[in-house]
Parts: structure tokens; C-alpha cells; sequence
């Protein structure tokens, strides 16, 4: 952590983003999401209350709609500006759903916008949705263009991570080999490993340095999305994405990357 970094300031900040729910959380459930003490836990709720981003209802606490206010500027980021043209003609290709999805943090990933499908059955995803790096199309793919580092880092905690159905992958074994697959071919692969009856691929979209900052994913239900068509689509959304790294800086595309080396090293 940086020196002048103010140590209060990133627990407010993870308490405030600790609601990912829907379900209004107790200071006890705050605590134990950001691994704070109660009392440290209550004095940053209070802070967040008294400034309104969260308000005390049944029993709990839960986000407010001033947080609403950030959307305009969420709408200009610059990733989403780059990508969007990109995002809605890879929709269009295929007529699922498209997600471009950032990385929140080390350990965390976050829907920043969806394009939804135009089947009355389809896959949904909602925008500020938050997932783990082990599970799902675009964080898989991030976990496996990352830093050996980084990476090891989450492999070493899968046992503790959640399943989010009975295909998560927690065994880092089973994973790093999931992983490595991922980066020899460029995207990786969601066959109901976050969503029940969800398929998809993702591809990492890099900076300027090469670093995976985020990915764009395209999914469907199992009863559409075939394990072709899945590899399919691989090839395509592995381009997209590499068409969105050069405009961000990165030409290389996922070929050029540190971690893909790595990774061929591994294989062999």
C-alpha cells in the first residue's frame, strides 16, 4: 500500500462496496465481508450514512440512490467509449448477450455494461454486478492473462471462495489447468460455472502496458449455446478484444503478453 494511501479511506471504500446484495446487510454481515472488527466495521457505516450513500432499513443497511449520481460519468468512461461500437456489432453477430466487464480489484471483477440478447429466453446480466475471479467467462480469462503473482495468489484460496453452482471450479489444480488452456487459446470458457444453465466465452482486454484491466464476454443458455458454437465464438470475441487492447494502446494483442509465455513454459 502506497504512503499516501489513507488507510480509513480504503475501509470506508470497502465497506461501501461490500453491497453487492440487494438484501440489506447488519454490521456484523459488513464485518465479516471486508474482515473488519465490529467496531471498526460501525464507525465506517456511520461514515457512509452520514454522508447518504447508505440508509438503516428493516433491520440492516442499504445502498441509496445517490449513488445514482455517478452514472453520467460511468457512461463516459473511456474503456466503454472505445468499445461500445465493438460490443454492439459483436451482439448483432451473434444474438446473445455481450457483456464488457473491468477488473474492480485484485480479487474482484464488475459488469460495466450488457447488450442483451434479443431471444425471449436469454442469459441477463446486470450492470454493477460483482464476481470473483475464479468463476465466469471475462474473470476467468483476467485470472489467467494476470501476473503469475496475482494469480497465484487467488488459485491459492479457491477452497475458501464460494460456488456459485455445482460446476464452480475450486480445486486450483483442476483451475490453473483451466487456465493455462485459456491463455494458449486466448479466451476462455463458462459452461455453468456462474450462472445455472449459462454458457459464454471471454477474452481480456489489455492496457497499454499489457496489463488485463477488463474483458468482453458473449453468453446464452445451455439449451442454444452448444460447446461448438462456444469455440466458435472464441475466435471472434479473442479478435474483439484485441481490436479494443490496440485502441487502448496495446497492439501486441493476447499473443504478446507476459503471462502467455509464462504460460506455453507451463505446458510444455
Amino acid at each position: 500500500m502506497s504512503r499516501y494511501t489513507i488507510v480509513s479511506a480504503i475501509k470506508t471504500l470497502d465497506t461501501l462496496f461490500a453491497f453487492n446484495t440487494a438484501v440489506p446487510l447488519s454490521v456484523e454481515e459488513i464485518g465479516q465481508r471486508t474482515e473488519q472488527s465490529r467496531n471498526q466495521a460501525f464507525r465506517c457505516v456511520k461514515t457512509l450514512e452520514e454522508y447518504g450513500l447508505i440508509a438503516e432499513r428493516d433491520g440492516g443497511y442499504v445502498l441509496t440512490p445517490l449513488l445514482l449520481t455517478l452514472l453520467p460519468a460511468l457512461r463516459h468512461d473511456p474503456l466503454l467509449s472505445v468499445a461500445e461500437p465493438y460490443l454492439r456489432e459483436l451482439q448483432n453477430r451473434t444474438d446473445e448477450t455481450v457483456n464488457l466487464i473491468v477488473r474492480l480489484n485484485q480479487k474482484e471483477t464488475i459488469v460495466l455494461a450488457t447488450y442483451p440478447s434479443h431471444h425471449s429466453i436469454r442469459l441477463v446480466t446486470k450492470v454493477g454486478q460483482v464476481a470473483l475471479l475464479h468463476a465466469g467467462a471475462v474473470p476467468k480469462a483476467i485470472l489467467a492473462f494476470s501476473e503469475d503473482e496475482e494469480r497465484e495468489v487467488i488459485l491459492s484460496m479457491t477452497e475458501f471462495l464460494p460456488s456459485y453452482t455445482e460446476h464452480t471450479v475450486r480445486d486450483a489444480t483442476t483451475l490453473r489447468t483451466e487456465l493455462a488452456q485459456t491463455v494458449e487459446r486466448g479466451y476462455s470458457v463458462s459452461d455453468q460455472d456462474f450462472e445455472p444453465g449459462a454458457r459464454g466465452v471471454g477474452a481480456p482486454i489489455f492496457n497499454r502496458a499489457g496489463i488485463p484491466i477488463g474483458g468482453i464476454s458473449v453468453g446464452g443458455p445451455v439449451i442454444r449455446v452448444t460447446e461448438d458454437q462456444m469455440h466458435e465464438w472464441g475466435a471472434v470475441i479473442r479478435e474483439t478484444a484485441d481490436k479494443i487492447s490496440a485502441e487502448l494502446g496495446w497492439f501486441g494483442g493476447y499473443q504478446d503478453t507476459v503471462p502467455l509465455e509464462k504460460s506455453k513454459e507451463d505446458l510444455s
